[in-house]
């Protein structure tokens, strides 16, 4: 009663004036708050209360107005002439008290804590309750803490609740990495007609081992409860790709003691074996192997007027390369496309997570000569939430102020280490380890080079002359050389030069051979392509582009070449500078370039990474 009558004193009355000398208007600062703030009091002291809740046992005193106004379940049940209009005592469904009770207090106080603990108990009241706004909370810390070894759950949490966004969600985590999501224990407690639903996906990314992982991951799922599941294991067969299964283990899933418990299933994968599928089998055996949905992502970058200088761009955009179609995604943080300090913005993909790697310069003057402090950030993109996140990944060197204008940046994927190549400065950024090792300098100072890795060796290609961006009069001096730099022996060494000079071209690694699409020359932007062939040494040029282009990033996929964006002229032979949308791919064995949907915003000097 303190409480109650300490809020009674609380009240704060005001009073106006009406030109009617009789009439005062009251009103009373935080009635409705204190009216509610009485009522709780009521609740938990159980007076005056009109419906008590039984819940599992437990009881929950409650007023009636309160329940019935907070929550549709409850305004149905108390208006609607049934036997709970009248009753005292309320028998609520099979729900967790707790949570019930949790929500009770929410309707009083406004306040309810949502945890990993107890978010799916209160979900499953709050759905039952009808209390949207609490379902769309629960709905969005299980969107937080989704991952590899919960989605499977949280699929089905979303299928029972209605919640498309969480389903899909799942689904995304459950397709993007099956690999992982096969090996954890959710896996193995999935029911038959779930597992053959998952299997049953064309988009799965299976990793290194293809479909023999799947049928690894079923005969995992078999031993896990063998006596029940050996009699539905032959649907759960027919939606593994078994032509695209190794000889080895098609043959060690025939040995298998489990599933030598169904003879059908046994002879079933030996008529695999020996080519003498049924025809109602034929389909199931002869599927094309899985296609998992991969975006082109392009990241920040800059726009051009015809007269001015560039402009940052923080908006992102992806492109599914199945449907063909461009969306938006979260734009950069301001960090990530200041102009003045990003010397260097490199994309690439580690485990299928999407990494952008910022190579930042901070002013330092000193007495002795004027230096920068270089650092290192890192940033990775959550698909999942649409958001990034700082790596907190940070290196810091001293270095001259124009050093690492123009630097080419090259992933190495199998050991995670980032190759920095300067005008006078090699640098290789262990991510892993997170540390930072100079290597032996680059043997020709040029900046706007192109870099790829070509089986464990790095190659760059073309340039300029650092001094024709420094402030130093003269014709620009454009290099068509290329350098090999060898990680074992630690040295470089110099390969036939490309047929045509370049600089800030698209440059990649594609079937291992390499590839040098577009660039500039002095004011010139080319159309021109070539490979190379590490085999013989020597540059083929290839067919042109259908627009010449500069400072465009050059792409690969499913044996592809794609480029997006980049520089140009208004016309083939000069006119004004302008940024482009207009996007190409190239077919090796066809030797020719499509178009493919533009980008919603022109761009050039832009990341971008397939994932």
């Amino acid at each position: 009663m303190n409480h109650h009558r300490a809020a009674k004193k609380s009240c704060q009355l005001s009073m106006k004036h009406s030109p009617d000398a009789d009439v005062l208007h009251v009103s009373a600062k935080n009635h409705a708050r204190r009216v509610l703030i009485g009522l709780n009091h009521q609740r938990l002291e159980g007076q005056l209360c009109d419906v008590v809740l039984t819940v599992s046992g437990r009881s929950i005193p409650a007023h009636r107005g309160v329940l019935a106004e907070q929550s549709e379940y409850f305004r149905a049940m108390f208006s609607s002439g049934m036997l709970e209009t009248t009753q005292l005592h309320v028998e609520v469904g099979a729900l967790e008290p707790s949570a019930v009770d949790q929500l009770i207090n929410f309707m009083y106080t406004g306040e309810l804590t949502v945890t990993p603990d107890n978010v799916q108990d209160l979900l499953a009241a709050a759905d039952m309750l009808q209390l949207i706004e609490v379902k769309k909370c629960c709905i969005e810390l299980l969107l937080r803490v989704i991952n590899i070894s919960n989605c499977l759950g949280m699929k089905c949490l979303g299928e029972r609740y209605m919640c498309s966004s969480l389903v899909n969600t799942a689904l995304q985590v459950i397709k993007s990495r099956f690999a992982a999501v096969a090996g954890g224990e959710e896996f193995l407690q999935l029911s038959t007609a779930h597992l053959t639903q998952i299997l049953s996906f064309e988009d799965l990314e299976l990793g290194l081992n293809g479909e023999d992982m799947v049928l690894l991951s079923v005969l995992k799922w078999l031993d896990h409860s063998p006596d029940s599941r050996v009699k539905e294991l032959r649907p759960v067969l027919q939606c593994v790709r078994l032509n695209q299964v190794s000889k080895e283990a098609l043959q060690n899933a025939v040995d298998n003691s489990s599933l030598q418990q169904s003879l059908d299933c046994v002879n079933y994968l030996r008529r695999v074996q020996e080519g003498t599928m049924p025809g109602s089998d034929q389909p199931a055996i002869h599927a094309q192997a899985r296609v998992p949905t991969k975006y082109l992502y392009v990241l920040g970058g800059h726009s051009q007027s015809r007269t001015m200088g560039r402009n940052p761009i923080p908006k992102c955009e992806r492109f599914n390369l199945k449907t063909q179609e461009w969306s938006d995604i979260r734009d950069l943080p301001p960090s990530m496309s200041c102009p003045h300090h990003i010397i260097a913005q490199h994309a690439f993909v580690v485990d299928n997570n999407l990494y952008v790697l910022n190579i930042l310069k901070t002013e330092h003057p000193s007495q002795a000569t004027h230096y920068s402090k270089i650092t290192y950030h890192m940033w990775k993109y959550s698909a999942l939430q649409d958001k990034w996140i700082s790596m907190n990944t940070d290196f810091q060197l001293p270095c001259l102020p124009q050093e690492f204008q123009g630097a080419t940046v090259i992933h190495s994927q199998p050991d995670n280490i980032v190759y920095l190549i300067s005008s006078h400065t090699f640098l290789a950024l262990d991510l892993n380890q997170d540390s930072c090792q100079r290597l032996p300098d680059f043997l020709e100072p040029k900046i706007y080079h192109g870099g790829a890795m070509l089986k464990g060796k790095l190659y760059v290609a073309g340039g300029m002359h650092t001094g024709s961006c420094c402030g130093v009069l003269g014709r620009i001096e454009v290099f068509s050389s290329v350098h090999c730099y060898d990680l074992v022996e630690k040295k470089w060494t110099e390969r036939t030069g490309m047929l045509d000079r370049r600089a800030g071209m698209g440059f990649a690694e594609l079937g291992g051979k390499l590839y040098a699409v577009g660039g500039y020359q002095h004011i010139r932007r080319l159309d021109t392509a070539e490979v190379y062939s590490p085999e013989s040494n020597s540059w083929t040029y290839i067919a042109s582009l259908h627009r010449s282009r500069t400072y465009c990033p050059l792409l690969t996929w499913n044996g592809n070449l794609y480029v997006v964006g980049g520089k140009s002229l208004t016309r083939k032979d000069g006119g004004a500078r302008i940024t482009l949308s207009c996007a190409e791919m190239y077919h090796p064995q066809t030797d020719c370039w499509s178009s493919i949907p533009s980008m919603k915003l022109p761009r050039c000097m832009m990341a971008a990474a397939v994932m």
